[in-house]
């Protein structure tokens, strides 16, 4: 993600007085600077297209994969958050659907090419449509490296996170689709909803989400 993941709040109220990030498309292109991204990234001189990030996605694929090969190390490919079809900040978000991501898997089919599964992006990306379809196409090609576990309500162009559980999926069935493709790698959580007297670091919305997901493996 050239110019990072973007957000529009940080402290929209949830459940419990815990106040969590959110995202809506009109605020943030009505909006000039870069007051709203989550954290700082490069400044881009101009419009990048589509078609110019993919030939440098493409040279670059070209050259490292080789090299990932011969060193037997794994690239986990994250979506682009949020997966809006807009270049904010400029550059054009690749990585926003499934037809972007079966491309990038299409050219360049290797066992060190696969996906960070951002559950939270991915169901940014329809309002939690197509989750479980993306899961059995990348996983069952075993495409499916690691897990971000999270989730939110609302769809890429106006959405907030929340606790994990309350979002647009069914989570059971999620880790069941997982499990049924054989993925066996690790699952952590990703953003979490901040709680009364948290951390920086979201430890407790963190240790709810952990305690969250050992539970649902547990049922499994």
């Amino acid at each position: 993600m050239p110019t990072g993941v973007w957000r529009t709040s940080r402290t929209t109220p949830i459940r419990g007085g815990a106040n969590t990030t959110a995202f809506n498309l009109s605020d943030a292109t009505a909006d000039s600077g870069s007051k709203f991204q989550k954290r700082s990234s490069a400044r881009v001189d101009r419009q990048y297209t589509d078609d110019e990030m993919w030939a440098n996605y493409d040279w670059y694929m070209e050259r490292i994969l080789a090299v990932c090969e011969e060193a037997n190390v794994r690239m986990a490919l994250h979506p682009d958050d949020p997966p809006v079809n807009y270049p904010l900040g400029g550059v054009a978000r690749l990585f926003r659907n499934f037809d972007n991501f079966r491309r990038a898997f299409d050219r360049f089919d290797s066992p060190m090419h696969g996906l960070d599964f951002c559950h939270g992006c991915w169901s940014e990306m329809k309002g939690g449509d197509g989750v479980l379809d993306a899961i059995r196409h990348f996983g069952g090609a075993g495409k499916i490296f690691y897990v971000h576990l999270r989730d939110v309500q609302g769809a890429v162009e106006d959405f907030n996170e929340c606790w994990i559980g309350e979002g647009n999926s069914n989570i059971r069935d999620v880790l069941q689709t997982l499990k049924d493709v054989g993925f066996n790698g690790f699952m952590i959580p990703d953003h979490v909803p901040r709680m009364e007297g948290d951390t920086d670091w979201s430890h407790r919305g963190r240790a709810y989400t952990i305690g969250y997901m050992k539970a649902m493996l547990e049922v499994l």
